[in-house]
């Protein structure tokens, strides 16, 4: 999960995270709000969740607008997921989305209107 979690000190709280991906330089620095676990950026905010008990981290995706997108949840590592490969969900409404409960079953994030995408690779042609 992250250098202290290896080294026998998980993180405590979603913020720690959010703040040590930002000092990692994995994010930009701007992002980082006085909200514990919630990064700021000119799309949209990302709400980082954090289960201490098992080390999983969600986050989700709520974009500034309409033209940003859809809602977006990943849960990692994704525990109920056993053959589908890599995946997230997505809102499927742009209006009154309903946004899941922390760590909650997969069942109850598709039942509130999120579906499952799987994460597809591909190259890039130039390379």
């Amino acid at each position: 999960m992250s250098e202290t979690a290896l080294a026998g000190r998980p993180a405590h709280e979603a913020c720690e995270i959010a703040v040590a991906i930002t000092a990692r330089h994995l994010v930009p620095a701007e992002w980082l709000t006085n909200q514990s676990g919630v990064l700021q950026t000119v799309h949209g905010t990302l709400h980082v969740r954090y289960s201490p008990s098992t080390l999983s981290v969600e986050v989700i995706s709520i974009p500034a607008s309409h033209a940003d997108g859809p809602a977006i949840l990943i849960r990692i590592p994704d525990d109920e997921n056993i053959a589908v490969g890599p995946r997230y969900f997505e809102s499927m409404q742009l209006v009154g989305v309903l946004y899941p409960g922390p760590f909650v079953p997969i069942t109850d994030i598709i039942s509130s209107g999120w579906r499952e995408r799987c994460f597809t690779q591909r190259r890039d042609p130039a390379n």
